[in-house]
């Protein structure tokens, strides 16, 4: 029987190349890069909206057909701010594009996936040469609040309502100076943010969008800014992170009264504990903070609000830096240094002895695992193991089952995977192969494909996953059994039905099988733990 190898070779690496993961366009062909590392991937019903490296509005279904960008002006729109009206279902964002008077101003725009549905909003400064720039976009039960440069005393809260479509911009400081309102956050009906008003200082302002109902809800520091950020919604209350002039910047908490904003408690005496990483996951709210004693660690905080320092991950002064906390199967997985192993995998199920480091996936250095994003069951992330560089990992929650499940960027090269996003039984993610530069890839779970190879009721793989080996069950004659690795590489060959098929010196990842039975040849896939 014929078998040409460099053919199958070829034919893997270009058709089955990475498994399941694919290239899914070559954005700005023949350039390094379509997309920027630090670019969000926003999903928006069955598709993903980003910005291009063109700095063009840009969609993706996970197809190369149904990957494009809309031209919404002269020159490089740069959209940013994606944010999603809960009411309307459309996204709205900022952006460069014709204005009232302008032929190119950045302002508010809105889309709903399409080249129609596409357009301005609001020009918020409607005068010539002028742009609103709008930041901190927010919805709040579909009326959009957002910060504009509106006209000469600077940038005010403005607000679109799709019912009320008069231009709303409420001053903060009667005096006409900039408010200038950061960390717009959407909690109970109203927005909550960091303003500065009549005093010049940076205080906690409320807003229902009216303006009667927009004002200071509290002054948290009499002598000097309070600067309310880092807002979460835990237990239906509002906790952020601000200064009291005194104890530094700790965790406060708003049930949005005045009496009912306070601090919480003063982590570091004499100091900033500077809380952020906040997580919250059934009665706890994870977060880092810092004491001068311990360094910045894991803390978390009851429903009681009791603030309990969970583990000094990094003994003495030394800081873990926790980071990165995803929730999976029980589990609150994140990235730490324990002092010895570097940035690893850790995880915890919230109990005394339920916290430690789960896999060291880098054994000479740090993995610094990130990206998290569960997907079909699984967690996938991002990681470096000190060979292949950082690329595409999975885990589902057991060592044996926590591996790299592709080397986009072969060898030593980084591919570095980011803003994972599960669309449609897909998994989007740009990344950089070291040929094409940085561009949108995605994965497909084998158990998902219905298009793939994998067509055979014939012929089973058994186990499957395995460690050491595997048996084929068919009623087929066998004649020959060729494995390849995620790169077409050939990298084991068998002759003959056997009884076990051994694979104890190969690498944990995903394999194709290719399985010559007389006239037929079937791929199947395999996972090797």
């Amino acid at each position: 029987m014929k078998k040409n190898l460099l053919f199958l070779t070829v034919f893997f690496s270009v058709v089955f190349g990475f498994a399941q993961t694919t290239l899914v366009r070559d954005i700005m062909s023949g350039a390094p890069n379509g997309i920027n590392i630090n670019t969000e991937l926003f999903k928006y019903n069955d598709k993903i909206l980003f910005k291009s490296f063109a700095g063009e509005l840009s969609y993706s279904d996970g197809t190369n057909s149904g990957t494009f960008w809309i031209n919404i002006g002269i020159g490089r729109a740069e959209p940013e701010g994606f944010t999603l009206n809960s009411v309307t279902n459309e996204v709205y964002f900022s952006a460069r594009g014709p204005g009232v008077n302008d032929t190119t101003v950045t302002e508010l725009w809105k889309t709903d996936g399409t080249a129609v549905g596409t357009m301005l909003v609001h020009d918020f400064s409607p005068f010539t040469g002028w742009s609103s720039t709008p930041t901190d976009i927010c919805d709040n039960n579909g009326v959009i609040f957002c910060n504009a440069y509106v006209n000469s005393t600077g940038n005010e809260l403005c607000i679109s309502d799709p019912i009320n479509t008069s231009n709303n911009t409420i001053s903060i400081d009667p005096t006409g100076s900039s408010g200038n309102p950061e960390n717009l956050f959407s909690y109970n009906s109203k927005v909550y943010f960091s303003a500065s008003g009549p005093a010049g200082y940076r205080e906690l302002y409320v807003s229902d969008g009216t303006y009667s109902g927009t004002g200071l809800l509290k002054n948290l520091n009499p002598v000097g800014f309070g600067d309310p950020e880092e807002f979460v919604e835990f237990n239906n209350k509002l906790y952020f992170t601000a200064k009291n002039g005194s104890s530094g910047r700790e965790l406060w908490v708003t049930d949005g009264t005045s009496a009912g904003t306070y601090m919480v408690t003063d982590i570091n005496p004499g100091g900033h504990s500077n809380p952020s990483n906040f997580h919250a996951v059934g009665n706890r709210l994870y977060f880092s903070a810092t004491n001068d004693s311990t360094g910045t660690e894991l803390y978390y905080m009851l429903t009681n609000e009791s603030v309990i320092l969970y583990r000094d991950i990094n003994p003495g002064t030394a800081s873990s830096n926790p980071s990165g906390f995803t929730s999976y199967n029980g589990y609150t997985y994140f990235n730490a240094d324990d002092g010895t192993n570097g940035q690893e995998l850790w995880r915890t199920n919230g109990s005394i002895f339920g916290i430690g480091l789960f896999k060291d996936l880098n054994p000479t250095g740090s993995s610094s695992p990130g990206s998290f994003q569960k997907y079909n069951g699984n967690l996938y992330f991002s990681a470096d193991d000190g060979s292949n560089g950082e690329e595409l990992w999975i885990t589902d929650g057991t060592l044996s089952g926590t591996v790299m499940i592709a080397d986009i960027n072969p060898g030593a090269g980084s591919s570095a995977p980011r803003f994972l996003v599960d669309v449609d039984g897909e998994l989007l993610f740009h990344a950089d192969d070291g040929s094409v530069g940085r561009e949108l890839w995605k994965y497909v779970d084998p158990s998902l494909s219905t298009d793939d190879v994998e067509l055979s009721s014939e012929i089973k793989l058994l186990p499957n996953p395995t460690q050491d080996y595997f048996s084929i069950s068919t009623q087929l004659n066998i004649e020959d059994v060729l494995v390849y690795d995620i790169n077409g590489k050939l990298v084991k060959q068998f002759y003959g039905l056997q009884d076990q098929y051994k694979i104890e010196d190969l690498s944990s990842g995903l394999y194709l099988v290719n399985v010559y039975s007389e006239d037929k040849k079937e791929t199947l896939k395999l996972m090797k733990l």
